[in-house]
């Protein structure tokens, strides 16, 4: 059981992680404020992706991460994005920060990094060098120059597309922090288990919420961010015996709801739409619920 948990939570910072290191390093000064202009027919690119932008989601390698990443990461800021109108920006996440300059086109605008001067009075510290957004623009061309990144706008939110060491990976930001398109693993909104009928089988990892960070994507994609080797599977067998991940575990189902036991914890089943989730929140003392389909 230990070894299932640990598996998933490894995952899921390894992702988070990914996207993260995309906008790490760089130094520089935030500047700028207002909000995102509201997305309209009538409104350009350059109109719409002016305002400040706080990171809400990351996609890459068929896995969508949303919701707070600065709480599973441990520090009290999220990453942040303004655009300024004259054409000027800034990225800040923690105690990293870097500038760039835009230009809009038709359907995207192009962001460079600024290159800053160092202070130190050696020689080769002295030459310029780019910092980039944040360190967003850290992988270089060929020819030695800082990569530029496009960002479009979808449906109110900006996506930054970044390749980094052949992993592509799309940073989405919104004014709130928060993206629509996502999915939500809420408990709240979970329904009893009363029959064993709606449990036996086989169910496949589909998504985790943990620490207000939900990550989801398909079996196949999940499996394959967790380790090509890993179990996923949650099985209910008749007679309320089962299996996850190679530890057997007992099950009821009745009509006060379902749980499973293993390693002496009883683990809360319950329905969302047509998933299972089960809560581990009061064993382990944190946010974590796991979702499964057929």
């Amino acid at each position: 059981m230990k070894k299932y948990l640990a598996i998933i939570c490894a995952a899921m910072l390894c992702v988070c992680c990914l996207a993260l290191a995309a906008c790490g390093g760089g130094s520089g000064s935030a500047s700028g404020s207002g909000s995102a202009s509201a997305s309209s027919s009538s409104a350009t690119v350059a109109d719409q992706a002016v305002g400040d932008w706080k990171l809400a989601a990351a996609e890459t390698q068929g896995i969508t991460v949303a919701g707070d990443f600065s709480a599973l990461l441990g520090t009290s800021d999220s990453m942040t994005l303004t655009i300024n109108k004259d054409g000027t920006g800034s990225m800040v996440y923690g105690s990293q920060s870097g500038d760039f300059t835009w230009e809009a086109s038709d359907k995207s605008i192009t962001m460079k990094p600024v290159k800053q001067e160092s202070s130190s009075s050696s020689a080769s510290a002295s030459a310029s060098s780019t910092t980039g957004a944040g360190g967003i623009f850290d992988t270089t061309s060929s020819d030695g120059s800082a990569q530029t990144l496009e960002a479009t706008i979808e449906d109110g939110a900006l996506i930054i597309a970044v390749d980094r060491d052949g992993q592509k990976i799309s940073m989405i930001f919104t004014p709130d922090g928060t993206y629509d398109k996502a999915v939500v693993i809420d408990m709240n909104k979970a329904t009893d288990i009363t029959s064993e009928a709606d449990l036996v089988g086989t169910w496949n990892l589909t998504g985790l919420n943990m620490m207000g960070i939900t990550m989801y994507g398909s079996p196949s994609d999940l499996a394959q961010a967790m380790g090509s080797n890993a179990d996923m599977s949650l099985t209910f067998e008749q007679g309320g015996k089962g299996n996850m991940g190679g530890s057997e575990f007992t099950w009821t189902a009745d009509s006060k709801g379902a749980a499973i036991t293993v390693s002496g914890q009883s683990l809360p089943l319950k329905k969302l739409g047509d998933n299972i989730v089960m809560d581990f929140t009061a064993a382990y003392g944190m946010e974590m619920v796991m979702a499964f389909a057929k």
